[in-house]
């Protein structure tokens, strides 16, 4: 079952952010157990993906480490997704650009992973 709901916040909603924070570090731990459970079993580093949106001053480098976690997870699923760390999230067009590229890939991602 998805933990996740990309569209959960609207811009400069705070406590949409901490929703979305929290069911999208979900998530990514959810594709960590089930890639675990493959024969062979895949190894991913269970990032701590809870502090991205509110993330403030770090958050270029969250999206950097969130980034290098994707890559390695569509090198996996076979998918093409966009640099999510190209994105700035305090300018209102590419913070809904990314919610809505973000959404697709976790979509993909879900699917590879038989999550329904």
């Amino acid at each position: 079952m998805p933990n996740f709901q990309p569209d959960t916040c609207t811009f400069r909603d705070l406590v949409g952010y901490g929703a979305w924070d929290i069911g999208h570090d979900r998530e990514h731990l959810q594709f960590v157990q089930i890639a675990s459970q493959f024969s062979p079993p895949i190894v991913l580093p269970a990032y701590d993906f809870l502090n991205i949106l509110n993330a403030r001053d770090t958050q270029r480098k969250q999206l950097e480490v969130h980034q290098s976690a994707h890559d390695l997870l569509s090198s996996i699923a076979g998918i093409t997704a966009v640099d999510f760390s190209e994105f700035d999230l305090t300018k209102q067009d590419d913070f809904y650009n990314f919610l809505g590229y973000h959404q697709t890939t976790h979509q993909q991602l879900r699917q590879f992973f038989g999550i329904t």
